[in-house]
């Protein structure tokens, strides 16, 4: 079979400039913090640019520039959104908004940013967050971000239990007329993200908000085949779920010494990755354990089930094992979801 029939071009460039970060949250997925210091160079940003763009033309419409905490690149943070923009991308930018001290400092330094072509802000905040970034800050910048024309989220870290939601966004009288959809084309929006616990105390859990959502993690993987996550060490990874950087096959390889389309493409002759974008991380382990005979059962985040597949080697080799089996109709649904995509 051709690669060529079986690649879903990327519709989102996600560059993670750097690790280092203003905060040191105790459960970042990435482990970023002050002391961290590693980050991609402007050159390499922009090259990974024009490469997605060269590669995929108009499918990749998206550019977010995340971290650790991107604002720490100073002018090359104006420069990559300058550079960026023309090419047609929507450029959001993530951040804790530590810079947004005042509602004028935000304002300035989101104008700026703006005139460069950025179109979309997301701002980072919840109970790990507000230890390092104060809750004023993310009002500042907010309303800044809206002033100027952008589009504004806010996205919450959520967990069983969580002291900090969004309702304290929406009752802000400060903030009230920036939910009015009728005053603005793109309204303030306050999401809530899934916080997990990546460091060894946390005492956090998420079991009630699964419980709850028990369909939430029997999904399909969104994530794989839609994005071109890049970490600081100019590494392409396979998706941007929480837990990548802990799979080692989601690793695609180094793109100072491949080409992107020759790391992205690659990944289409896994036949792991093509079940779990059909059918989702829990139908794979649901699988598996039945093939060896374990009664446990699966709840959990999507991507610490995703994880768990790939924590025990045997996992992988009873896959191998019934590759045979599992092929035929697992690329016949590949097809047919490829033709809705």
């Amino acid at each position: 079979m051709n690669i060529e029939q079986l690649v879903i071009p990327p519709k989102v460039i996600a560059i993670v400039t750097t690790y280092q970060c203003t905060a040191a949250c105790k459960n970042c997925c990435f482990g970023c913090n002050p002391r961290i210091k590693v980050r991609l160079s402007l050159q390499e940003m922009t090259n990974y640019v024009d490469q997605a763009v060269e590669y995929y033309g108009k499918n990749v419409f998206v550019l977010v520039l995340t971290g650790g905490e991107p604002f720490l690149l100073g002018n090359d943070l104006e420069k990559i959104v300058g550079h960026s923009a023309p090419k047609g991308l929507i450029v959001r930018i993530v951040t804790n908004g530590y810079w947004a001290k005042s509602y004028q400092e935000a304002y300035d330094i989101l104008s700026n940013l703006r005139n460069k072509g950025l179109k979309e802000i997301n701002f980072s905040t919840g109970d790990d967050h507000l230890q390092w970034v104060d809750y004023e800050n993310i009002v500042n910048g907010s309303m800044a971000a809206m002033d100027l024309g952008l589009t504004c989220l806010i996205n919450v870290e959520t967990h069983d239990n969580s002291s900090f939601n969004g309702d304290v966004f929406r009752n802000d009288s400060r903030l009230t007329d920036y939910f009015d959809k009728l005053k603005y084309a793109n309204s303030l929006r306050v999401e809530r993200g899934m916080w997990v616990p990546f460091n060894d105390n946390s005492t956090i859990s998420y079991d009630k908000i699964e419980k709850n959502n028990e369909n939430l993690c029997k999904k399909r993987c969104d994530s794989l085949f839609t994005t071109l996550p890049i970490t600081p060490y100019s590494q392409l990874m396979a998706c941007c779920g929480l837990t990548c950087e802990h799979i080692v096959p989601f690793r695609l390889g180094n793109l100072r010494h491949k080409t992107m389309k020759e790391l992205y493409e690659a990944q289409f002759k896994d036949l792991l990755k093509i079940w779990l974008f059909v059918e989702g991380p829990y139908t794979v382990l649901e699988y598996i354990y039945s093939k060896r005979g374990i009664d446990k059962k699966i709840i959990g985040h999507t991507c610490y089930i995703c994880a768990e597949i790939f924590r025990d080697e045997e996992n992988i080799n009873y896959i191998k094992d019934n590759y045979s089996e599992i092929m035929p109709t697992i690329m016949f649904k590949y097809f047919l979801l490829k033709k809705t995509i």
